[in-house]
Formats: structure tokens, C-alpha cells, sequence
């Protein structure tokens, strides 16, 4: 049952890493929280934030619904109510959604924030559906979306369209490659979008490296990027001198 609703709960140490990509924010919602571990990490980095978790599945609710400070509902994130906050206030969206198919999109959130994108090739992908509503919910305000994705999301054909439209449309501030497979009972590989959902000038963008064993973080590039470009690896086509047979045009700094 956990497999099929794309059920791995985030390990501590990635979950301490995803809280540390906030920033100060009055309420940060997950809308796939699970047994609450990334809402937890969370409220030990932004005290006074309020924390709100939706579920499908009551027995993860019950099991979030222990922690102090989060307010759990048993409900699904993608068509769930939540609660707007006021022109003072910022609202931020942290996420490890499920990575499954053959999910319906009930409120069209794929077609609402990425209308550039073909619907056959994603539309049934829960992940993306996940994140273009906590982008959806998240643009008006000043806060901002930290996601676990599968790592396709960052080199993967399937993703390319959702790529260059996130790319295009918001500020993507940094892609992090966790090295290893952190989570128990899954070898699925993955990486940590940053997203600032309020800007779409053109922006640099951070590609590191985030090992969940050993809690080391590696600089890998710094740079302006095309949207649609690969977002992993960049590391060997820096080293090999090899960008500019990908046909990737940026402007770039090496980091320390």
C-alpha cells in the first residue's frame, strides 16, 4: 500500500536539509505530509510559523498529527482548502509528494500553472500535480516552495516541458542532488528544487550536491541557465569542458 501511494517517509537528515532552504515565513503548508517529518523540521527553524499537513491516509494523520505546533487534515492536498493569508503575511509550500502515475489532476493544477505543457506526457504524474499547486498557492505571497523530486525531474526527457516552464515563469534558486538513496524500502534517486515563486527575470541559479549520509553539501556551479537546460549533471560537463556540445547557453562561476 505504501508503494502505490508513493509512500517514503522523509529521513531526518534530508528533512533537516529541505527546512534549512526556507525562509521566513508566517505559514508553510504540506500538502502531502506523510508522519510530518519535513513540517517538523520546519517549525524548529521557523518558530513562530503556523504549520498546516494534508493526508490521504488517516493512519499517517494520526501519526503527524502528534507532533506540537502542525495542524493536520485528513484530506487531499490537491483539492483541500488553504487558508489564504493577508497582503502582510507570506505563505510557503515544502513538499515530498508522492512520485506516482496514474493520478488524477482533479482541479487541472498542471494545465492552471503550466499551460505550455503537453498534458499527455505529465498530466498523470502526482509529483508535478503536487508542485504546480504549491506554486499556485505560494505566487501571490513571499514565500517559497521547497520540493523533493524524483531526479528525472532535473535530467529527464519526460520533464523537459515542465522544466522549461518552471524555468521560465519562476525563480529557480538552487537544484540539489541527493547523492545516495536515502529512503528506506526505495532506491529512487533525487533532488531538492528551490523555488521562489514571485520572480521570472532572468536569475543564477545554484547546482549542489547533498550527501543525506555524511550531511556534506557540494558547490557544483553557479550561473544563469536557458530554461528546459539539465539541470544534473552538470558536474562532469564543467569538468570535461563538454556544455557546449549540449547546446547549453549560460554564463557561469565556478564555486569555491
Amino acid at each position: 500500500m505504501r508503494s502505490m501511494l508513493g509512500q517514503y517517509m522523509t529521513p531526518q537528515r534530508l528533512a533537516t536539509f529541505v527546512a534549512a532552504q526556507m525562509r521566513k515565513s508566517d505559514v508553510v503548508v504540506d500538502l502531502a505530509v506523510g508522519d510530518g517529518a519535513l513540517l517538523r523540521a520546519v517549525g524548529k527553524k521557523l518558530r513562530a510559523a503556523s504549520l498546516i499537513g494534508f493526508d490521504v491516509d488517516r493512519s499517517m494523520v494520526a501519526r503527524s498529527s502528534q507532533i506540537d505546533r502542525i495542524t493536520v487534515r485528513h484530506s487531499n492536498g490537491l483539492t483541500a482548502h488553504v487558508p489564504k493569508v493577508n497582503s502582510t503575511q507570506s505563505l510557503s509550500a515544502i513538499g515530498n509528494p508522492p512520485f506516482v502515475g496514474d493520478s488524477v489532476d482533479p482541479r487541472g493544477w498542471i494545465e492552471k500553472v503550466f499551460p505550455d505543457v503537453s498534458i499527455k506526457k505529465v498530466g498523470d504524474r502526482a509529483e508535478i500535480q503536487f508542485l504546480a499547486r504549491a506554486l499556485s498557492i505560494t505566487r501571490a505571497s513571499g514565500g517559497r516552495v521547497v520540493f523533493v523530486m524524483p531526479i528525472g525531474f532535473a535530467d529527464g526527457d519526460r520533464y523537459a516541458q515542465v522544466r522549461a516552464s518552471l524555468m521560465r515563469q519562476f525563480k529557480v534558486v538552487r537544484c540539489v542532488e541527493v547523492a545516495g538513496a536515502p529512503f528506506d524500502e526505495t532506491e529512487a534517486r533525487t533532488i531538492v528544487l528551490v523555488i521562489d515563486p514571485q520572480s521570472s527575470a532572468r536569475y543564477s541559479t545554484e547546482i549542489l550536491e547533498f550527501d543525506c549520509a555524511t550531511g556534506i553539501v557540494a558547490p557544483v556551479f553557479k550561473g544563469i541557465l536557458e530554461p528546459g537546460v539539465l539541470l544534473y549533471p552538470l558536474r562532469s560537463w564543467l569538468h570535461c569542458g563538454a556544455h557546449a556540445a549540449f547546446g547549453i547557453a549560460f554564463r557561469f562561476q565556478r564555486l569555491p
